[in-house]
C-alpha cells in the first residue's frame, strides 16, 4: 500500500471516529428584507425581493440562511425593525445573537416601466435595480458592496397601456402582499436581479477549508459539494498571517494572507475532495487555508 493511499484510509477512519468536527461546515448567513430607495415601489417588494434571495442562495446549497421567522424573533426581542437594519454594528449584534457569520443588507434602487412604441407594437419593460452589502459579523467590516439589474419586457398591439397593466400588477402587490407580487411581471424583473446578485455574492464571500494532506502535486483539502465544489473547480491556497489587531479597542480586524498556489479539484468525497496542484511559489503544508473566493454557481441547466 502506497504512504498516500494509506493518509486516504487514515483520513476516512478519522472522519467516522470523529464526525464532522474538523470538517468545513456551511457558512451561516442572514438576510435582511430590503430598504426601499425609490419612490413608487411597492412595500411589500421589500420583503418579497429578499425572500428571493434567501431562496435562491438556499438553492446554491453552499449556505445554511438564517429563517425569516427566526430573524423576526430576535428582532422583535431587540426592539429592532425587520427593515432599515443597515448600520454594521447593529448588524454585528443581531449576527453574533443569531450564531452567524455574513449579514447581508440591501436596497431597492429602482422598479419602474419604460415604454415605447414602434409602428403597431407597443413595447412595456420593467425594470429593477437592488443594492446589496455584505457584512462580517466578526470584525464589522462591509466586505463587499453589488449592483444588480433585472428587466422584463412585455409586448403588445398599439391600443393597450402596457404601463397601466404593469402599474395594476405593481399595485395589486401593494393590496394582496407578498404572494401577489411574486405572481406580478415585476416579480420576473426581480428573479433577474436577484439571480445576478446571487452570482456576485458567491464571487466575494470566502469560505476558508484546510489542506489535510499533501503528496506530491496531489493536494487533499476538507471543502465539499456543501461549499460549492464541482470537478475542475480552480481555488486558491493561501497562507494565514498574523491576525492584525486594532491597538485600541483590541478588536481583531483581519488577518495578512500569502497566495501560496492554485488547486483544481479532480474528485469529490462527502467529506474531504482530492485535488492537482496547478502552480505554487513554495510548498504546500498540511494546515494551509484553501479559499473558495471566486468560485462561480453552476447553473441548473448546465
Amino acid at each position: 500500500m502506497s504512504f498516500f493511499r494509506l493518509i486516504l484510509l487514515l483520513i476516512g477512519l478519522f472522519v467516522i471516529l470523529c464526525g464532522n468536527v474538523y470538517a468545513s461546515e456551511r457558512l451561516r448567513i442572514a438576510v435582511l428584507p430590503f430598504e426601499i430607495g425609490a419612490t413608487g415601489v411597492p412595500t411589500d417588494a421589500a420583503v418579497g425581493i429578499a425572500d428571493m434571495l434567501v431562496t435562491a442562495l438556499v438553492k446554491t446549497k453552499i449556505y445554511d440562511i438564517v429563517e425569516r421567522e427566526q430573524l423576526q424573533k430576535i428582532l422583535s426581542e431587540q426592539k429592532f425593525g425587520m427593515s432599515g437594519l443597515v448600520d454594521p454594528s447593529t448588524a454585528v449584534q443581531i449576527g453574533k445573537m443569531l450564531g452567524i457569520k455574513k449579514i447581508i443588507t440591501g436596497k431597492i434602487t429602482q422598479m419602474g416601466v419604460t415604454q415605447s412604441e414602434i409602428i403597431f407594437i407597443r413595447v412595456a419593460t420593467a425594470k429593477v435595480s437592488i443594492d446589496a452589502r455584505i457584512i462580517d459579523v466578526e470584525t464589522g467590516i462591509i466586505e463587499s458592496a453589488e449592483t444588480a439589474t433585472g428587466e422584463e419586457t412585455l409586448t403588445r398591439i398599439s391600443g393597450d397601456n402596457l404601463a397601466s397593466l404593469l402599474q395594476k400588477e405593481q399595485l395589486r402587490g401593494v393590496q394582496a402582499g407578498v404572494a401577489s407580487f411574486d405572481q406580478s411581471v415585476y416579480a420576473t424583473a426581480s428573479r433577474k436581479a436577484v439571480d445576478s446578485m446571487v452570482d456576485k455574492i458567491m464571487e466575494n464571500i470566502e469560505h476558508l477549508g484546510y489542506v489535510i494532506a499533501v503528496e506530491g502535486n496531489v493536494i487533499l483539502i476538507d471543502l465539499t459539494k456543501a461549499q460549492g465544489l464541482q470537478v475542475g473547480t480552480r481555488l486558491q491556497v493561501v497562507r494565514m498571517g498574523k491576525s492584525i489587531i486594532h491597538p485600541v479597542t483590541k478588536k481583531v480586524l483581519g488577518a495578512g494572507k500569502e497566495i501560496i498556489g492554485n488547486i483544481e479539484v479532480t474528485e469529490l468525497e462527502s467529506e474531504w475532495s482530492k485535488a492537482k496542484l496547478l502552480d505554487s511559489k513554495g510548498e504546500l503544508k498540511i494546515g494551509d487555508r484553501v479559499s473558495t473566493k471566486g468560485i462561480k454557481r453552476k447553473k441548473e441547466d448546465e
